[in-house]
Parts: C-alpha cells; sequence; structure tokens
C-alpha cells in the first residue's frame, strides 16, 4: 500500500511540475505575441492575460494542496 502511495505522489509530482510550466510558458508566449504583433495592446487586453494567468497558479495551487492533504491523511492512516 506504502508504495502505491508513493508511486501515486510521484506521477502527481510530475504532472504538477509539466502543469506548471505549462502555465508560465503559455503566459510568456502570449504576453510576447501581444508585444510584437501591436505596440498598442490595451491595457485591458493584458489585464485578461494577467488575470487568465493568476487564475491558472490558483488551479495548481489548489492541485497541490489537494495531493498535500492526501499525503497526509495516508501518513495518518499508516501510522
Amino acid at each position: 500500500m506504502l508504495f502505491s502511495i508513493f508511486s501515486e505522489i510521484k506521477k502527481a509530482r510530475k504532472a504538477v511540475d509539466f502543469k506548471r510550466k505549462m502555465i508560465f510558458l503559455e503566459y510568456d508566449l502570449q504576453s510576447e505575441l501581444m508585444e510584437r504583433t501591436t505596440s498598442s495592446a490595451t491595457i485591458e487586453e493584458r489585464h485578461e492575460l494577467h488575470k487568465k494567468f493568476l487564475a491558472d497558479c490558483d488551479q495548481l495551487t489548489a492541485e497541490c494542496q489537494k495531493w498535500l492533504n492526501f499525503i497526509e491523511i495516508s501518513k495518518t492512516m499508516e501510522a
């Protein structure tokens, strides 16, 4: 049982790391595209991009918290 828990945690860590990299890459690419295509990107457009980035980060944080809670529950079950 303990091995399967560690295996799940390892998979989750890889998935979270991949998602984190994708969030930052997408934000960087969209931000750069906005800069290159028009120097007159409106404040509202930039604000929307930033809001999406923050929402993606919040979602990833919630997913990490879910796994941390799972780990804590697993520790208490093992004890």
